[in-house]
């Protein structure tokens, strides 16, 4: 499959609103600091910006890539601006570089997807999410054994 002619495949625009409970919630899962004061200038926690990656899926599903064959391999999040509870946030995911590795029997693709994070209420920016995710599939087809006992 030819993965860098998709360079550029979008996600649709997608909103997500967190309420302060939501953000509370995941900030005591994952114990961070921020759960421990919440107030209605608290900001997200860092690792809750995970929520906003569900566009990647919508991309591979969109290039034909199976998420049996993928393996997720780093994440990288900018923060520009906090995201405040119940602030709407518009994203879109998008396919922006692939650097394919051919073996004898497999190509391995690492794909990343970059989403970029809109405060609605004034169009500035929050942050970047980068995802690093390894595609893996077989470039030739490789004749089974011949089973024991089968006639030649």
């Amino acid at each position: 499959m030819d993965l860098k002619s998709k360079i550029g495949t979008k996600s649709r625009v997608l909103k997500n609103r967190l309420s302060a409970l939501d953000m509370v919630d995941f900030a005591l899962c994952v114990r961070s600091p921020m759960a421990k004061k919440p107030s209605k200038d608290s900001s997200i926690a860092p690792s809750m910006f995970t929520i906003f990656r569900n566009g990647e899926f919508e991309i591979m599903d969109a290039i034909g890539v199976q998420l049996k064959q993928v393996l997720h391999a780093e994440q990288e999040y900018e923060f520009f601006k906090p995201i405040l509870p119940d602030q709407e946030v518009e994203y879109q995911a998008e396919l922006t570089s692939v650097l394919e590795k051919k073996g004898k029997d497999y190509r391995m693709s690492f794909l990343v997807c970059e989403t970029k994070l809109t405060i609605v209420e004034d169009h500035s920016i929050a942050g970047i999410c980068k995802s690093t995710i390894v595609y893996r599939e077989k470039t030739t087809d490789q004749a089974s054994p011949p089973s024991e006992g089968a006639k030649s």
